[in-house]
C-alpha cells in the first residue's frame, strides 16, 4: 500500500498539469469564499451616507444635521445586525438639535433619527412624500402615543410641521 501511495506522488508530480488543475481548483476555492465574506461584512457594517444619491452634513457649533441630495433615504436600526443600516451620524447623535432635510429628498427612513434627545426641530421639503417607521410607543416609555416613524423617543421634539406633499407617515 505504501509503495502505491508513493507511486502516486510521483505520477502527480510529473503530471504537472493535474497539479496546475488541482492548484487552480483550490485558488477558485478560495477567491470565491473571500469573496462571499467580504459581502457578508460590508453588509453587517455601518454606512456612511443615509441613502444611495443623499448626503448629510453635521454643524457641531449649531447642532444641526443636514440631509440633501435625491431620493429616499435608508431603513436604519439602532442595532448592526444582519443587513440593517447604523445611521452615519451615530457618533454624534446625543449633539443633534435640529434636523434640516432639504428639497430632493423623497423618504425618510425607519429608525432615521431614533431617540436623538436632543433634537427640538425639524424642517421638512415640499418633495417628501413618506416617512417610514415602526412602533406606536412615542416619547417616553410606557406612553403610547403616535411616534411619527422616524422620530420615535425624541423626547425634546415637541411638533413637526409636515408638508403638504407627505402622503404617508408608517407607524404600527
Amino acid at each position: 500500500m505504501y509503495n502505491y501511495v508513493i507511486r502516486q506522488v510521483i505520477v502527480l508530480k510529473n503530471n504537472k498539469s493535474v497539479s496546475k488543475r488541482v492548484l487552480s481548483l483550490v485558488m477558485s476555492v478560495v477567491l470565491v469564499v473571500s469573496t462571499f465574506m467580504s459581502v457578508m461584512v460590508v453588509d453587517a457594517s455601518a454606512v456612511t451616507v443615509p441613502g444611495p444619491n443623499l448626503q448629510y452634513t453635521f454643524d457641531s457649533d449649531t447642532g444641526t444635521l443636514t440631509i440633501s441630495g435625491q431620493g429616499d433615504m435608508y431603513d436604519f436600526r439602532d442595532t448592526n445586525l444582519g443587513l440593517n443600516h447604523q445611521v452615519p451620524w451615530t457618533s454624534v447623535k446625543e449633539q443633534i438639535k435640529t434636523v434640516i432635510v432639504e428639497e430632493g429628498v423623497t423618504g425618510i427612513g425607519e429608525y432615521s433619527f431614533f431617540k436623538c434627545e436632543n433634537l427640538t426641530s425639524v424642517q421638512l421639503p415640499s418633495t417628501l412624500k413618506i416617512i417610514r417607521g415602526a412602533g406606536a410607543t412615542g416619547g417616553y416609555a410606557g406612553t403610547n402615543t403616535l411616534s411619527y416613524g422616524a422620530f420615535r423617543q425624541c423626547v425634546s421634539l415637541e411638533s413637526i410641521v409636515f408638508p403638504e406633499g407627505l402622503e404617508t407617515i408608517e407607524a404600527v
